[in-house]
């Protein structure tokens, strides 16, 4: 199947007979920098958006769990467990006899 307009105006697009590959080099860094300025440019615009206070274009609010104070007291009670156990380390109270 083919188009009609496509067809008639294939030979418009037409490569060429020479290769020319600094042309094509040329074309492609080309494009690619007009991409990355208009990149740079809608980031500028953005971040000056986003700075002068105004809202991002999508907002999205989460509330925090509450506090379990349950879980809060037994993390407590582990680490004050942990530092006795450090203390008595420190201080000599475990003994180590070398079996050699």
């Amino acid at each position: 199947m083919k188009l009609p307009a496509f067809s008639n105006n294939l030979h418009k697009i037409h490569y060429g007979s020479r290769l020319y590959p600094a042309r094509d080099w040329l074309v492609l860094i080309s494009v690619a920098i007009i991409i990355l300025g208009i990149s740079t440019v809608w980031n500028i615009l953005e971040f000056r958006n986003i700075t002068t206070n105004q809202a991002p274009t999508s907002t999205v609010t989460s509330h925090g769990a509450a506090i379990d104070s349950t879980a809060m007291h037994q993390v407590q009670k582990i680490f004050s467990t942990r530092a006795g156990a450090q203390a008595r380390y420190e201080s000599g109270a475990y003994s180590f006899t070398d079996p050699s």
